[in-house]
C-alpha cells in the first residue's frame, strides 16, 4: 500500500496581528487541509477563519493556571 505524501507548514503571525503575514503565509492558510493555531487576537482568528473555515484552536489544549511547558 502506497503512503500518501503529507506536509506540515508552520508560520508565525508576527507581532502586529495580521499586518506581518506574508503572501506566502496567506496562501498556505488558504490551501491547507486544516489550520491549527494558538492566537489571542480576535482579528487574527477572524482573518484565518475567513480564508479557511477548517480550523482547530490549539489553545483549548492548555490547562488554566499551568505553564505552557507543563501542559
Amino acid at each position: 500500500m502506497a503512503l500518501k505524501r503529507s506536509s506540515l507548514t508552520i508560520a508565525g503571525s508576527g507581532i502586529a496581528t495580521i499586518g506581518q503575514l506574508t503572501l506566502q503565509t496567506v496562501a498556505a492558510i488558504e490551501n491547507a487541509d486544516i489550520v491549527c493555531y494558538v492566537l489571542n487576537d480576535p482579528t487574527a482568528k477572524a482573518f484565518i477563519r475567513k480564508r479557511n473555515p477548517n480550523v482547530y484552536d490549539l489553545y483549548q489544549l492548555y490547562d488554566d493556571g499551568k505553564n505552557r511547558m507543563e501542559t
